[in-house]
Order: C-alpha cells, then structure tokens, then sequence
C-alpha cells in the first residue's frame, strides 16, 4: 500500500540489500566510503554487520530478479509470512485439530501487527518475520518427526534452526529444548540427547560459515557486532526501553486484547494434567517472554516468533469453551463473536486508519530532484533521509553539513557536491 520505503528499520534494510547486488559477500550501508566512515554507528558505517545476512540476501535477490521497487523489497516477507499461515495451520491442527488449526490461521492472518511489520512500517519488520517462520518451521518439523519418527526431520529441524540464526541470532536455540520437552515419556533420554546433539549440529553448520567469514575478512566490525548483540542484554540501545511487564503488556496490545485468559486457562490445564502439548506451546511463549523481559533494551518485534503459539492457544481455549455443556449456546456464541470482532477492529485499525503522509511528502519531494540525485560522483548534504537517496539513486548521501576540509577533500576528487537549504528537499543547492 505504501510506495515509499519506511523509516525505521527498512530503508537500511533496503540500501543494503541494493549493495548486496553487486557483492554478496560484502553487506554495506555506504557502498562509497568517501568520509570518515571508521564509526561504528549502524546508521552511518561502511561494513553493515548490525544484522545477520539471510533477510538480506533474500531481499537483494527479490531486488535483482524484479527491479528496484518498493514492493519488491517486501516480497520476501510477503510471502514467508504468507506460508507461516500454512504452518501455523498445521502444528495447531497436529496438537489439537483442524478447527483449532484454522482458527489459529484466521487470527494470525488478519493481525495488525504482523501485516504492518511484514510491509515494512515498523522496525525490525522483514528480519524478525524471517525470524519467526524458521523458528515455526523447525518447530513444525519437530511434530513431523514425533509423528512419523523419520530421522530426515531431525536433519531439517537443525537446518531451520540454523537459518533462523542468520536471521538474527541466537534465541533461535530454544528449539532445541522444545524438542526434548516433546520426547519426554516418548524416547529414551539418551536417544533425546543424541538427535538433540545432531540437530545443534546441523544448526551449527548451517550459520557457523557466515560468522567465521565475518570474523576474518571484517574483524573489528564483527567483533563490535558481537558486543552490540551483548549490550542488547545488559545496557538499553538505541532508547529501546520498558519495565519487565513490557512484553506481557505488549502481547495484548499487539495480538490479543484477551490473550491472558486463553494463557491462564493453558497454565491451569498445564499444572492440573500435565499435558505435554499444552507445555510445549506455553514453553515457546514464556521462555522468551522472560528471556527478553530480562534483557534491558525492548523492541516489541523481538518476541514475534510467539504469535503463532498465542494464536494456536486462543483458538484451544475458543474450541475447549465451545464445546463446554453447561453453558448457554448464545452465551458462547457472544464470546466467540468478542474473540474474533477485536482483532478484526484492531486490524483494521493499523493497516487502513493510520496516516504515513509525512514519510511519503519527505520521499515525493526527495524524488523532484531525480535528475540531479541519478549523476554519477555525485554527493549531497544536509538531506535528513539520506537513505532513502542512496537506495533511489545513484548518490553518497549525508544528514549533516560539510566542513571546508570536507569539500576541499571531495572536489579533489571531482565529486559534484550539493546540499538541501531545509528538510522540505524544495530546494537543491550546489556546493561551489
């Protein structure tokens, strides 16, 4: 719907992906280092490691196969997050049954929030769909294999595991307990720990490659990305901050208005029948609540890869309520209208109600100055969506100002230099 791309995260995501075309091996933000690009900032480095490499990859192949265009950035996370539906229908369908798994379906794919960061309007957006779908991938391959004891499924599980990784990063291992927890009372434990030990394996594999390329050919960038990835737990980035509650507040607000019954309901049949299923599903959902409401900085994308448990445990707790013989039909049929209407409204509300004109004023204005923006060695300055210029055109782009020394430097280059006299991008100056 949007035919500019977004602020936050995915302009960066884009300009890097457009780099990538060019040398796969070598992920960029400013593909021109032509000033002091030593810092390490995200927003502003030459070597773009801030994140894994898979979104991107995928992003950039969407890029060169269809062309530079918006919708064609998303396309990826279009259709994963398109697949995830299939998926979800399938675990709740395993775990309960094909009603339940339907439900399941029907409420993530109508969600608010997962259709606004899978079109790239919030940040983190095409990373954590990706996240999410090969978190939910090897969970489903987890069922396969219980189900039909096909060792290929262990293969593929770790397989998952590991693109999950390159994704962004490491919570993606909680798939390995998950497994454990569904073989107990299933397999012996020291058949558990072996297949739990050839799906790291796998994993490990798959994603070790990328980070040991990283960590010769780009050392310093690397070994700061680790740091960062560190920080995330112990200090607050970026003002990406909450209280420990924010992401028991946040699966309300973003899934479900009456999510917590559904969960206090599967907590109760959990400790009243110990139901192994039912624990699998709140493991998944509670395990990285905690983990990341511990964890100092909060985005509220970091815990996507839950929503299709939530859906899954809401559409139980729908069926489980229906099927109750002491309670009036209509009664049930007014709960269950509730259930559906508010994420309908809520849906609705994000995807259509909300007002993007700003950013697309800023981008439309930006793109008047096509002509001058598309000339080879060309610089411009003072340009607050400097991204957005250098993913459009074929430009280096600065949010700031120059100094003499600066000019001086890149004319000597014969760079052809300008800069905007306000943030409006009405008027393109040249830099004598």
């Amino acid at each position: 719907m949007d035919d500019y791309i977004h602020p936050w995260d995915e302009r960066y995501h884009a300009l890097v992906a457009k780099n990538l075309m060019s040398d796969v091996s070598e992920p960029t933000l400013y593909k021109y280092p032509l000033l002091n690009h030593e810092n390490i900032d995200w927003r502003y480095c030459h070597i773009w490691l801030h994140k894994q490499p898979l979104p991107l990859w995928s992003i950039s192949a969407s890029l060169y196969v269809f062309g530079l265009d918006d919708f064609f950035v998303r396309l990826p996370s279009l259709l994963l997050s398109t697949l995830s539906l299939l998926i979800t229908f399938l675990i709740g369908k395993n775990l309960f049954n094909d009603k339940v798994g339907l439900l399941a379906c029907f409420f993530q794919a109508i969600n608010g929030f997962i259709i606004e960061i899978t079109s790239g309007r919030i940040a983190t957006d095409h990373v954590d769909i990706f996240y999410m779908f090969f978190i939910q991938l090897a969970i489903w391959f987890i069922i396969k294999f219980y189900k039909s004891r096909n060792s290929l499924f262990i293969v593929l599980t770790g397989v998952s595991i590991g693109l999950a990784v390159l994704c962004k990063w490491l919570p993606a291992l909680m798939v390995i307990p998950m497994f454990m927890l569904l073989g107990k009372n299933v397999l012996e434990k020291k058949v558990i720990l072996k297949y739990a030990i050839i799906i790291l394996s796998c994993c490990v594999l798959v994603c070790l490659p990328w980070q040991l390329f990283i960590a010769f050919y780009y050392p310093t960038q690397s070994a700061m990305e680790q740091v960062n990835n560190f920080l995330h737990l112990t200090s607050v980035l970026d003002g990406q901050t909450g209280s420990v509650f924010y992401y028991l507040n946040k699966i309300r607000i973003n899934y479900h208005d009456l999510v917590y019954v559904p969960l206090i309901w599967i907590i109760y049949k959990c400790i009243k029948h110990k139901n192994k299923e039912k624990l699998f599903l709140l493991f998944w959902i509670v395990v990285p609540i905690i983990f990341f409401s511990i964890s100092k900085t909060k985005m509220q994308g970091y815990i996507l890869f839950i929503a299709p448990a939530l859906f899954i445990i809401i559409s139980a707790f729908l069926y489980f309520f229906y099927k109750l013989q002491h309670i009036k039909l209509y009664i049930k049929k007014v709960v269950l209208l509730l259930f559906i209407l508010l994420p309908v409204i809520y849906c609705i509300d994000r995807v259509f109600v909300k007002n993007y004109d700003s950013s697309r004023i800023a981008i439309l204005n930006l793109k008047k100055n096509k002509i001058l923006l598309n000339q080879n060695k060309t610089v411009i300055f003072n340009c607050n969506n400097y991204i957005e210029a250098m993913y459009y055109y074929n430009c280096v782009a600065y949010d700031f100002m120059p100094s003499l020394q600066q000019i001086k430097q890149l004319k000597d280059k014969k760079y052809k230099l300008y800069y905007f006299e306000n943030r409006r991008y009405d008027k393109l100056t040249k830099i004598n």
